[in-house]
């Protein structure tokens, strides 16, 4: 099942809001609105949005950069959601 039932059986079940987990490097500009248009319509705030960046301790300086790269684009995404962290 695709995004935006995710979104909505997680209304549905009872939740009033929603961490997300989705990978900015990975998804495309429709789906990061459609995430943003299901959560609006569905009135679930976007509380955080999960990163997983083991590579900043790793001991090739290059890996290290990559990965403070990508939370910089997961600090980036979780703004475009107005979402309150990154976890």
């Amino acid at each position: 099942r695709g995004t935006a039932y995710g979104i909505r059986m997680t209304k549905e079940i009872g939740f009033d809001s929603i961490d997300i987990f989705a990978d900015p490097l990975d998804i495309d500009i429709r789906e990061r609105v459609l995430i943003r248009t299901e959560c609006d319509k569905y009135a679930l705030p976007i509380v955080s949005v999960a990163c997983v960046a083991v590579g900043l301790i790793d001991f090739n300086p290059s890996v290290q950069r990559f990965h403070l790269s990508r939370c910089k684009s997961y600090l980036d995404f979780a703004f475009e959601l107005g979402a309150k962290n990154v976890l």
